[in-house]
């Protein structure tokens, strides 16, 4: 059965030319949607482009390929509804079912096909054994959750639209959206979104741990995980040169900024003298204090 919401995370050869758009994402993703249309996988295809729309507006191919698309999809429709009625009429009801099957992971609102496959399944029931009608309404609630992945995906779309990025990364960890690489593309956007948003307002810890989301999510990124290294020896630089100032007015206060530029820095050399500085004049201090 064709899966609406599927992962492919490059394409395959006889291709048509690809995407000449500067973004990386948007040339992988147009060459996955490109590669999916040539084998015959619409619905995956669509998905794709309108990813694509959703996450760069003005890419125009993505317009003309969803209307071509689309063309495709109520002609293979049409088609395998066609199909359904003559497997029927022969009597092979598992041909019929498989052509309806296809056109509600084109169109997973189809009431022509949802009918004839319940009927389908309704008359199987009365012909097979309890086991083998559990099969058919395993199929069935295959298609129920395809129609529920496509709707998140919408949902996930409008939100990103919306600029709601956090919204955006939790329906990314949905059932039906977290094996996606299509949708987790959008939550890697949202996540570094939200983490240049904390950059300007100056929280850096929590930019940090926005990029550290995303490359959890896409760990083969080498310039995500170049900005998470940087990052880090920002934070550590920035904490040092706060707990070398506090050293002379706060102790308590400065072997805490130690501890995180080490955190942050933990094979460096100078921040562990620094500490091990710090912490003992702390300790001397509060021996002072006992006395």
């Amino acid at each position: 059965m064709l899966l609406v919401i599927s992962a492919i995370g490059c394409s395959t050869g006889g291709v048509v030319t690809p995407a000449t758009s500067g973004s990386g994402f948007v040339t992988r993703q147009s060459e996955a949607a490109l590669a999916a249309q040539a084998r015959g996988d619409l619905a995956l295809a669509r998905s794709i482009w309108l990813t694509l729309q959703t996450y760069d507006p003005s890419y125009e191919p993505a317009r003309g390929r969803l209307l071509e698309l689309e063309q495709q999809i109520q002609e293979s429709v049409a088609d395998q509804l066609d199909e359904a009625r003559r497997a029927y009429a022969r009597g092979n009801r598992r041909s019929g079912d498989k052509a309806l099957l296809t056109v509600l992971a084109l169109q997973p609102g189809n009431e022509q096909a949802m009918a004839s496959l319940r009927a389908s399944v309704s008359k199987a029931s009365h012909a097979k054994q309890a086991e083998k009608v559990r099969e058919e309404q395993n199929m069935l609630a295959l298609v129920d959750q395809q129609r529920r992945a496509e709707q998140r995906f919408v949902e996930l779309n409008q939100a990103y639209r919306d600029g709601d990025f956090k919204q955006v990364v939790s329906l990314g960890q949905s059932d039906e959206l977290s094996t996606s690489s299509t949708a987790q593309g959008i939550v890697v956007s949202a996540l570094q979104q939200l983490a240049r948003r904390a950059g300007s307002n100056g929280e850096h810890e929590l930019e940090l741990e926005y990029l550290e989301q995303a490359q959890a999510i896409d760990s083969n990124n080498s310039a995500l995980s170049k900005q998470v290294v940087d990052l880090k020896q920002r934070i550590s630089s920035e904490a040092l040169k706060e707990g070398i100032a506090l050293m002379k007015t706060d102790l308590n206060g400065a072997v805490e900024k130690l501890q995180l530029a080490l955190d942050y820095d933990p094979d460096n050399l100078a921040i562990k003298r620094r500490l091990r500085q710090a912490s003992t004049l702390q300790k001397n201090l509060e021996k002072i204090r006992a006395q």
